[in-house]
């Protein structure tokens, strides 16, 4: 039997001390989240905080990224990770703008693509997040949570 204990830090510093924080901690991150806090622009994201989430691809559950200053680039490479990891059952992006630019459309095709059968994604939020006013993208993001059968 697994028994989850939360570790909770927070944490009132530097943009970079707050990656130091979370590069010491050892042992395998099974809920991921980052809160109110505005992440610098590209390529911090990529560079420094995907690193550390995609070091923990066998673990993570639940990723919440919430209202952290996230653009499409970021789901990108979101969705990148949700769909190797297929132990993921919480994705929480919500109020980050990531549904109002040019590349939007990529972005929810990309994330599509990786909750489309993923085996064990139950609750994903998109709220704020633009995506109501982008059409196209929430077509895309309705086609991604439908569940295809495979053929017997």
């Amino acid at each position: 039997m697994h028994y989850y204990i939360p570790l909770i830090h927070t944490f009132s510093c530097t943009t970079e001390a707050f990656v130091e924080e979370l590069k010491s901690f050892d042992g395998g991150i099974e809920s991921f989240n980052i809160t109110r806090v505005m992440l610098p622009d590209s390529p911090f994201f990529s560079s420094s905080i995907m690193p550390i989430i995609t070091a923990n691809i066998t673990t993570i559950t639940s990723l919440e990224l919430v209202n952290c200053d996230l653009k499409a680039g970021g789901v990108n490479l979101v969705s990148t990770f949700v769909k190797k990891n297929k132990l993921l059952e919480v994705l929480n992006l919500s109020q980050n703008e990531l549904f109002g630019s040019d590349e939007s459309n990529s972005a929810a095709k990309k994330l599509s693509k990786a909750m489309k059968n993923h085996p064990e994604l139950s609750f994903v939020s998109l709220a704020s997040t633009g995506l109501g006013g982008n059409n196209d993208g929430l077509k895309l993001i309705l086609d991604g949570s439908k569940v295809t059968k495979a053929s017997s």
